[in-house]
């Protein structure tokens, strides 16, 4: 036997209309005492909204409860913000507890006259096809009017840790190139050791001693002039890096077309 449970949702303002998992339960008229309930409930977790005009601006805010025994009450306590948002979650989401604000042009975005409820946490989120990415918290009751709020990922890659991650690379790389390295670190710098799929391009290129000129061998290569161009983020823990980088080959002797004459 499931006893049944009462919601009973109060709001500040006047003209929303209250809903509880979409189910609408009442209004806020001057004459009412704003405050709506629903009967009849099974213990669990709700959605409950809070929609209209208010001062002119649309209103459709949400909230979680969790209703549990006997009457259940919760509050919804409104107020307009304006403050700019900066994020290195570029194009993300913008919410306040489980009601999306905005999105963010580019890496941030100024809103205005902004309707949220009081107690609630401002957050960024960006959905990818493997999670959902998300960025610390900050509460309502803290921002100020014509604020400026900054809230990144901090796991997400930047050109610092690229650079490090291609650096290790190098490192491997330039072991394998000059005949001294056995690429023994290959298993923590790419996914898959030596089967990786770059892996195995470069150390071809090495062991065959790839060369512009085809009719020599180099006797050495060396790598430098690492630069990464921009990092793209694919997936929660996924990037496409556009990068470049210079070989430089050393010919101890290279002769002319009709082996007359040879220099280094």
């Amino acid at each position: 036997v499931v006893v049944p449970q009462q919601l009973a949702v109060r709001i500040n303002s006047e003209g929303l209309n209250l809903y509880v998992d979409k189910t609408k339960i009442g209004s806020s008229t001057k004459t009412s005492s704003n405050t709506a309930s629903i009967s009849r409930l099974f213990p669990g977790d709700y959605s409950v909204s809070a929609v209209g005009i208010v001062n002119k601006t649309q209103v459709d805010i949400s909230k979680g409860v969790t209703v549990t025994s006997g009457r259940n009450e919760t509050s919804f306590t409104l107020k307009f913000i304006t403050f700019h948002l900066y994020s290195n979650l570029r194009d993300g989401n913008v919410f306040v507890g489980i009601s999306k604000i905005g999105s963010l042009t580019g890496a941030d975005y100024k809103f205005t006259n902004i309707p949220v409820l009081e107690g609630e946490e401002l957050q960024v989120r960006k959905k990818f096809s493997d999670g959902i990415v998300k960025t610390d918290t900050i509460p309502i009751d803290t921002i100020t009017d014509g604020s400026s709020i900054y809230l990144n990922w901090a796991q997400r890659l930047n050109m610092t840790g690229a650079t490090s991650l291609f650096e290790s690379a190098l490192n491997e790389f330039s072991s394998l190139a000059n005949g001294y390295g056995s690429g023994g670190n290959l298993g923590q710098v790419f996914t898959g050791g030596a089967e990786n799929s770059l892996y195995r391009r470069f150390s071809s290129d090495i062991e065959h001693k790839t060369s512009p000129l085809r009719a020599y061998s180099p006797t050495s290569i060396s790598l430098s002039g690492l630069s990464i161009n921009k990092i793209t983020q694919t997936g929660v823990n996924s990037y496409t890096v556009k990068w470049s980088l210079d070989w430089d080959f050393w010919f101890s002797s290279v002769a002319n077309s009709d082996n007359t004459k040879s220099a280094s």
